[in-house]
C-alpha cells in the first residue's frame, strides 16, 4: 500500500488532509447531498459548513505533519471511496448530469461486474481494446443518428460556410465578400479558430465538397483527435499502461458541457484547440525539463501544435502558467542556476513559433478591433428561447450581459453548473493523479489546472465577452491525464497486491464509471440527453432549392431578425448552398439584441422607406417569418407577391422590379464570387450597390465612399476604363496592415 512505510502519525495526517480536501471538493461541487435521491437521508445541506470543516481538517493534518508539505498527503483510496459516495448519493439525480440517472446506476453496476472478470484481471491488455471499442461506439452512434444528414446545429452551419470560404480564398484572408449584406469584410476566421480546423483537414477539404465531409470533420475532432491527443500526452509524461488507454476513454466521456459546445453549439475552433491542448501541455513539460533531450520530431510537432492551438486566440491564456515557469527557468539560466538555454533546438523552436505566428497575429489585431472587443461586455451565447420570443412577439429585448465585479456567489454557481455536468472520475481523481505524476510535469499540469479554475470560475464575470467560463471545459479535458494516472494506479495495485473485498469493490466501481462513460456519450450522440443538436432537415433543403431557382435577379433578403429560426442554425451557408447574394440583419451569431434588417430611418417612412432601402441594395425578393412583416408585405399586394412558403418563411417577390446594381452610371456586373465583383462600365464614373470599405480597390479605378443614406455607404468608382473588365476586391492583407498603420 502507498502508506505502508508511514508511521501512525503521518498516516493520520494524510487521512485528515485527504478527508479535508474531499469535503472541500464536495462543497464546491454541489450545494447539498442526500442518499440515493433528493428525498433520501440528507448528508449535508450547508455547503459552507462543509467547506469550513474541510479547511479545518486540512490545517490540522498539515500541523500534525509538522508543516511538512513535501511528503505525500493524498490518500488515493479515500478519493476512490468518494466515487462510491457519488454512486450512493443524489449526485446522479441532478438534471444536468453527465451520467443521467437514476437508471444509469444499473449500467454502472453491470459494467462494474464485467470489470471483475475482464478489465481488472489484466488492465494493460484489456483497456487499449476497450478504448478502441468505446471510440468506435461513439462514432457509430453519431453516424447512426445522422442517417446521412449534415449536422447543422447552431454554429455548425456557420463553420461549414467558413471552411468553404477558406477553401476558396486561403491564404488571401481577410477578404471582401459580396455575397452577404451588400458586401462584408470577412475576417472572423482569426477570432473563431476556423483556421485550425481548415489546416488540419485541408487534404479532405480540397478533395471533397465541404458539406460531404463536414460530419467526418466533427467526428474526427471529438472522437479521434482528442483521444489520440490524450493518449500521446500520457505517454509523453511517462505514464505507463494502462493510463494512456484510460485517458482516451475519459476524453470521450468528459462532460455534458463539452458535447454542448462540440455538438450543439458547433464551436469547432474552440473544440479543436482544446483537443490538442493535452498533447501540447505534455510536450511543454518535456521542453521545460532540462534533463530531457528534445528530438527534432518533437520540436517540429511542438511548433505545429502551438500554432494550431493559438489559432483559437483565447487558448493563449491557457499557456500563461507554462510561460511563467519557462520565464523563471530562463532567468535562472542567466543567473547560472539552470541549463534551459543550452537545451538543443530551443532557440530555433522559439524563432519558428514567432516567425509563423507573428504575421497572422498582427493582421488579426489590426483588422479585428481586438482592444474594442475586450472593452465591450457582450457574451457570445444567449438564451435561444428569449431570442425566439422576441422574434415572434416583436417585444425586442436587449441580450447584452454587463460585466460584473468579482462575486463569490456567482463564481460558485458557475463552477457548480460545470461540475455537476462533469464525469465524477475527473473531479475526484484529479488531485491524487497530480501527485502521482509528480516532477515538473505534475507541477505544470497542476498550475495550469488551478489557473483554468481561477479564470473559469472567478474571472469570467469580469469580461463575459471573453467567455472565460470555457476554461472550466478545458480543465475537464486536461484532467483526463492525472485522472488516468490515479485510476491506472488503483487498477495495477488491485492486480499486484492482495487487496481485500472492499478495495476490489471500489476499483470495480471506478471501472464501472469508466466503462459507462462511453455509453453516456453514446446517449448524447443519439440525442437521448438534455443536450439536443440538429441535422439539416428537408424543409431547409426545400428553402435552399426555392432560392436557387429564383430567376428574378438581384439580392434576396430576410426581413426582421433571424437567429435560429432556420433549422436551429444560422443563415450563413445559404449564400454558398444557393449561389445567390443574400441579406439579413445578421447571417452569423454576432448580435446580442433584436435588430431589424431595415435601419430605423427607412422603417419610419413605412412603405416608401422600405422600398428605397430595397432599391439601394437591389433586393428583388424578401423572406418574412415574423407576423409583423408577413402582414406588412401581404397588405401591399401592389408591391409584393407571395410566391412560396417554406415552413415559417414566406417568400415575397417585388412586382415590376428591374434588377440593377448601378445607382449611378451604366454598366453590367459580370460575376460575383466569394471575394470579388467583376463588372464592365459604359460610363467613366459609377455608384454601384455594394458596401464601401477603405481597403477596397478596383482595377484601373479610384474607389471612394458614396453616402446614399445615413446608414448606407456605397462604392463610387471614378475614372474607370470603358468596356474593360474591372475587378472590385480587398487589397492584400499586408497592405491592409500598412494602410491602417
Amino acid at each position: 500500500m502507498e502508506h505502508s512505510g508511514y508511521d501512525t502519525k503521518n498516516r493520520f495526517a494524510t487521512l485528515l488532509v485527504s478527508g479535508g480536501l474531499l469535503l472541500f471538493i464536495f462543497s464546491l461541487s454541489i450545494k447539498s447531498l442526500a442518499l440515493w435521491d433528493h428525498n433520501g437521508l440528507t448528508l449535508y445541506s450547508n455547503a459552507k459548513a462543509v467547506l469550513v470543516s474541510g479547511a479545518i481538517l486540512c490545517v490540522l493534518g498539515i500541523l500534525l505533519n509538522g508543516l511538512n508539505l513535501s511528503g505525500r498527503l493524498i490518500m488515493l483510496e479515500l478519493f476512490a471511496f468518494a466515487i462510491c459516495l457519488v454512486f450512493l448519493s443524489d449526485w446522479l439525480n441532478h438534471r444536468y448530469n453527465f451520467f443521467q440517472g437514476p437508471s444509469i446506476r444499473g449500467e454502472i453496476i453491470f459494467m462494474s461486474l464485467c470489470s471483475f472478470f475482464f478489465v481488472n484481471k489484466a488492465p494493460e491488455q484489456s483497456l487499449p481494446v476497450t478504448a478502441i471499442l468505446a471510440i468506435t461506439l461513439c462514432i457509430g452512434c453519431f453516424f447512426w443518428e445522422s442517417a446521412g444528414r449534415l449536422i447543422f446545429s447552431d454554429d455548425h452551419s456557420t463553420f461549414l460556410y467558413r471552411l468553404e470560404l477558406l477553401k476558396e480564398n486561403f491564404p488571401s484572408i481577410p477578404f471582401y465578400n459580396p455575397f452577404w449584406n451588400g458586401g462584408i469584410d470577412n475576417r472572423d476566421f482569426f477570432a473563431t479558430g476556423a483556421l485550425n480546423v481548415f489546416l488540419l483537414f485541408s487534404p479532405l477539404i480540397y478533395l471533397y465538397p465541404v458539406e460531404q465531409i463536414y460530419n467526418f470533420i466533427v467526428v474526427g475532432v471529438l472522437f479521434v483527435l482528442l483521444p489520440l491527443s490524450s493518449y500521446c500526452a500520457c505517454r509523453l509524461v511517462n505514464l505507463k499502461h494502462p493510463a494512456p488507454a484510460i485517458a482516451s476513454i475519459l476524453s470521450v466521456s468528459t462532460s455534458l458541457t463539452w458535447f454542448e459546445w462540440g455538438l450543439k453549439y458547433g464551436t469547432m475552433g474552440f473544440v479543436t484547440s482544446t483537443s490538442l491542448l493535452p498533447l501540447l501541455l505534455a510536450l511543454t513539460c518535456r521542453l521545460l525539463n532540462e534533463h530531457i533531450r528534445l528530438t527534432l520530431t518533437e520540436a517540429i510537432l511542438y511548433v505545429l501544435l502551438f500554432s494550431l492551438v493559438l489559432l483559437w486566440s483565447p487558448s493563449g491564456l491557457v499557456l500563461i502558467p507554462a510561460m511563467l515557469i519557462g520565464l523563471a527557468k530562463v532567468v535562472m539560466a542567466f543567473c547560472g542556476r539552470g541549463a534551459l538555454l543550452k537545451k538543443r533546438l530551443l532557440i530555433p523552436l522559439a524563432v519558428a513559433i514567432i516567425a509563423i505566428n507573428l504575421p497572422w497575429i498582427s493582421i488579426f489585431w489590426s483588422v479585428s478591433n481586438v482592444s474594442k472587443f475586450i472593452k465591450s461586455e457582450k457574451p457570445a451565447y444567449t438564451s435561444m428561447a428569449q431570442e425566439a420570443e422576441a422574434s415572434l412577439t416583436g417585444q425586442h429585448k436587449t441580450f447584452k450581459k454587463n460585466a460584473a465585479s468579482l462575486n463569490l456567489k456567482d463564481s460558485l454557481k458557475a463552477l457548480r453548473e460545470k461540475t455537476i455536468s462533469t464525469n465524477p472520475l475527473l473531479i475526484f481523481m484529479l488531485l491524487p493523479g497530480l501527485t502521482l505524476i509528480g516532477g515538473l510535469s505534475g507541477w505544470l499540469i497542476a498550475a495550469t489546472s488551478l489557473w483554468l479554475l481561477i479564470m473559469g470560475a472567478g474571472l469570467s464575470p469580469l469580461k463575459p465577452q471573453l467567455e472565460l467560463d470555457r476554461m472550466l471545459v478545458i480543465l475537464q479535458i486536461i484532467a483526463c491525464i492525472p485522472a488516468a494516472a490515479a485510476i491506472s494506479t488503483l487498477m495495477k495495485r488491485n492486480v499486484t497486491e492482495k487487496s481485500g473485498i472492499i478495495s476490489r469493490s471500489l476499483v470495480a466501481l471506478i471501472s464501472g464509471f469508466l466503462l459507462s462513460g462511453p455509453l453516456a456519450t453514446a446517449a448524447i450522440t443519439v440525442n437521448h440527453s438534455l443536450v439536443k443538436y440538429y441535422f439539416k432537415e428537408p424543409k431547409t433543403d426545400h428553402l435552399i432549392e426555392t432560392i436557387r431557382n429564383l430567376s428574378v435577379g438581384g439580392r434576396i433578403a430576410f426581413s426582421g431578425f433571424v437567429l435560429h429560426e432556420l433549422n436551429h442554425a444560422h443563415l450563413a451557408p445559404l449564400a454558398y448552398l444557393t449561389g445567390k447574394p443574400l441579406m439579413a440583419s445578421s447571417y452569423v451569431h454576432n448580435l446580442w439584441r433584436y435588430k431589424q434588417l431595415f435601419p430605423h430611418s427607412f422603417i419610419n417612412r413605412r412603405l416608401e422607406g422600405i422600398e428605397e432601402y430595397l432599391d439601394l441594395y437591389n433586393v428583388s425578393a424578401i423572406f418574412a417569418h415574423e407576423r409583423r412583416w408577413k402582414k406588412f408585405f401581404t397588405n401591399h399586394p401592389e408591391k409584393f407577391v407571395r410566391v412560396a412558403t417554406e415552413g415559417r418563411f414566406h417568400l415575397f417577390v417585388r412586382k415590376d422590379f428591374k434588377s440593377s446594381y448601378f445607382l449611378k452610371g451604366q454598366g453590367k456586373v459580370l460575376q460575383q464570387n466569394s471575394n470579388s465583383v467583376t463588372l464592365k462600365l459604359k460610363s467613366k464614373d459609377a455608384v454601384i450597390k455594394y458596401n464601401y470599405f477603405p481597403f477596397l480597390e478596383a482595377t484601373g479605378c479610384a474607389v471612394k465612399p458614396y453616402q446614399a443614406a445615413p446608414e448606407v455607404v456605397l462604392v463610387e468608382l471614378e475614372n474607370c476604363p470603358l468596356n474593360r473588365t474591372i475587378t472590385l476586391k480587398s487589397m492584400p492583407a499586408y497592405r491592409r496592415l500598412l494602410f491602417r498603420s
